[in-house]
């Protein structure tokens, strides 16, 4: 169920949405039931250039969709019978009633038939009735696809085919590494902490060790960053993302080694009260996550745990947010890390608008490129789905700006995918293939 002030959350996130369409042309909004999956959302279709073409908003609780639309029917339709109010642009917005993502009803009973093609930019109706300024809180269930990934089902995910190992990409992870077997045993994820002399406070780590860990080992060891909004719980939660079956199924086969994975918290302040947020200044500490994660996370991984050292041993991979960081980290200090893999990376590594703010950017364009005679990581991947809703067609633009800067990378596209797991699990197993291809050739 989604609370009152998650549902606040959720709404001032469309209307932040919609907000950068005005004067952009009469964009679609839609108003979405799917009643198969018992979801409510508001699908925005923009054609704005260089933005995604449409963003999602989920609502799995029928009272706060229905609130939605009495608090438009009610409290803003009446104002535009008498014409157009003052601060509202143009556009069309219709209710549709969607089974298996087919229309297959229309219907103008949600709202007066005198008033149905002439309504006017839904993020300038709920922005009557919702406090822009309002802080982010209990909302973490609705900003959850922001940090961890939106979630598909299983039987929309990994292909049934036989494995080959090469160093082609696939788009999609294979099923028999991203399902549960019988006969792998895997590691469990559990919660560490460490002092960060960067951020002057103890923080917090998940950490999946394999499940035979032993001291008289050493394994490799992958850094795995989350979105905005999240922390170091959020890949550890959410078991969608197959973090355990792709690692456990890939040593478990031998084509990796058994190899730790740990999900920091990237938001690096030194304020305790400081929390994320879609302007310059709480955005900041995930720019500053750099220097948390080299000179006193990755210190403390290596001292307490039985890690390989060296950058043939130390991966490093994000979503979203996570990505954004991934890639700036990897330009930064390439020497760090041999295989690296940016997943949907979120905008902001150069000066950019997206549909929540305006990003000042950590680097310009012309910057996008390692250092003349710098030690590149023997793997660097850069993904994203085709479909994705949150950061569209920016992680592309990443990879353009690599190329025409000459910096080594690989790009692909995971046809059909979304912010989505697909594209998490398609990055990390991409990742791990590399790894199996050059453990193998060597």
């Amino acid at each position: 169920m989604v609370s009152d002030s998650g549902l606040k959350m959720l709404v001032d996130c469309c209307r932040k949405v919609l907000a950068t369409a005005v004067g952009d042309g009469h964009d679609e909004t839609v108003l979405y039931l799917d009643e198969e999956k018992g979801q409510y959302q508001i699908h925005t279709y923009s054609k704005t250039p260089g933005q995604p073409e449409y963003h999602r908003a989920y609502m799995t609780d029928e009272k706060a969709y229905l609130s939605v639309m009495d608090k438009i029917r009610e409290n803003e339709l009446a104002k535009l019978a008498g014409g157009r109010p003052n601060g509202l642009c143009g556009g069309e917005y219709v209710v549709k009633f969607v089974i298996e993502d087919k229309v297959t009803r229309v219907t103008t009973s949600e709202i007066p038939d005198k008033y149905f093609g002439k309504l006017y930019e839904i993020g300038s109706l709920l922005g009557s009735f919702i406090d822009t300024n309002k802080e982010i809180e209990e909302a973490d269930e609705d900003l959850s696809s922001f940090a961890a990934g939106i979630k598909t089902e299983d039987e929309e995910s990994g292909l049934d085919t036989e494995f080959v190992l090469n160093d082609e990409i696939e788009e999609r992870c294979p099923a028999i590494y991203e399902t549960k077997r019988a006969d792998v045993n895997y590691g469990e994820f559990t919660h560490d902490t460490y002092y960060s002399e960067t951020c002057q406070m103890e923080r917090g780590y998940s950490i999946l060790l394999p499940a035979d860990y032993s001291e008289d080992k050493k394994y490799p060891v992958l850094y795995l960053l989350h979105g905005i909004f999240g922390d170091e719980y959020s890949f550890s939660n959410d078991g969608s993302n197959k973090i355990k079956e792709i690692a456990g199924n890939m040593a478990a086969d031998g084509l990796i080694d058994e190899t730790i994975v740990v999900c920091p918290n990237m938001f690096a302040t030194s304020d305790p009260e400081q929390k994320p947020g879609f302007d310059s200044v709480s955005v900041l500490p995930y720019d500053n996550f750099i220097n948390d994660l080299v000179n006193d996370l990755m210190p403390h991984i290596e001292g307490k745990y039985a890690v390989l050292t060296g950058r043939e041993n130390t991966y490093l991979a994000g979503f979203s947010m996570g990505g954004r960081e991934t890639i700036f980290i990897t330009l930064k200090r390439p020497e760090l890390f041999g295989y690296v893999c940016a997943i949907s990376a979120a905008p902001g590594i150069v000066p950019a608008k997206d549909n929540f703010m305006t990003h000042e950017g950590q680097i310009a364009e012309s910057e996008m490129r390692f250092e003349d005679g710098a030690m590149v990581p023997n793997v660097f991947i850069v993904c994203c789905g085709s479909r994705d809703s949150v950061v569209g067609t920016f992680p592309k633009q990443y990879h353009e700006l690599l190329e025409a800067n000459n910096a080594k990378h690989i790009w692909y596209e995971i046809n059909g995918a979304d912010h989505d797991n697909n594209a998490i699990k398609s990055g990390l197993f991409n990742l791990f293939k590399q790894i199996a291809f050059d453990k193998a050739d060597t």
